[in-house]
């Protein structure tokens, strides 16, 4: 018999996000299973996929139902603001947003090669549910990048992922 590889859904995303933003045409030279805290500066930019928490509820029909809120951080260089040659469509920010959720203006679908494309696009192959729901939060984080602190640029793309799981109750280990 086969032995079957669980595959946690953060490394499912991690994958999804590695396939979606090749490190040979960038933008992101790291990818994260977690957050590191203290990201090199030669990391940045970098996608870090972590899963926060998870909610499970009891439900009928001896399944529990599942909902785990992983969360894809986009990491670049606020440094990379600080000089006078900044264009208005070339800040951390703007970068940020285009990665996330760049649109074509005629169909106004999410641009292959984006977060948002390859969540509602691929993110969904071999899971039962996903949730209608996508969160993005951006803020400016003080972070150690090794010998001196680093200000980064940041935006958390929450994504829930909803399914079933079946419980045997009748199984004498899951007896109290």
């Amino acid at each position: 018999m086969e032995e079957v590889q669980y595959l946690d859904n953060v490394q499912r995303v991690l994958d999804l996000m590695r396939a979606t933003f090749p490190q040979s045409k960038g933008p992101f030279k790291y990818f994260y299973y977690g957050d590191p805290e203290e990201i090199p500066v030669s990391n940045i930019p970098c996608l870090i996929v972590e899963m926060p928490s998870d909610e499970t509820t009891r439900n009928a029909m001896s399944e529990d139902e599942v909902i785990e809120n992983l969360v894809i951080k986009v990491v670049f260089n606020k440094a990379d603001d600080w000089t006078n040659q900044i264009q208005d469509k070339d800040t951390t920010l703007y970068r940020i947003r285009l990665a996330i959720g760049m649109r074509d203006l005629n169909t106004r679908e999410y641009e292959p090669g984006t977060i948002k494309h390859a969540i509602r696009n691929a993110l969904t192959d071999g899971l039962m549910a996903i949730s209608d729901d996508v969160s993005v939060e951006y803020s400016t984080v003080l972070r150690s990048g090794g010998e001196l602190p680093m200000v980064t640029a940041e935006a958390a793309v929450t994504v829930p992922i909803r399914y079933s799981v079946y419980v045997d109750e009748t199984d004498p280990s899951q007896q109290i």
